[in-house]
């Protein structure tokens, strides 16, 4: 991870779209992070106290678990 980046794998990334924390524990500071997977940016997360979050609006997750899915 970098100052700002997580990047996360498949199962991490539904774990985040299905609304569930994961920990997270390169997360040496709380605040905002861009969630990538591979070179794609998927959204916005939120890292406190060590633990991943994905403020992602409903529909964009169901979108995107769709799509994850799908591949």
């Amino acid at each position: 991870m970098t100052r700002s980046q997580a990047a996360v794998n498949r199962p991490q990334l539904r774990q985040l779209l299905l609304g569930q924390r994961i920990a997270w524990p390169d997360g040496d500071a709380d605040g905002f992070v861009a969630i990538r997977l591979a070179d794609d940016v998927l959204g916005c997360g939120v890292l406190r106290r060590g633990r991943l979050s994905a403020p992602i609006p409903t529909g964009r997750r169901r979108e995107l678990l769709s799509i994850l899915e799908d591949v």
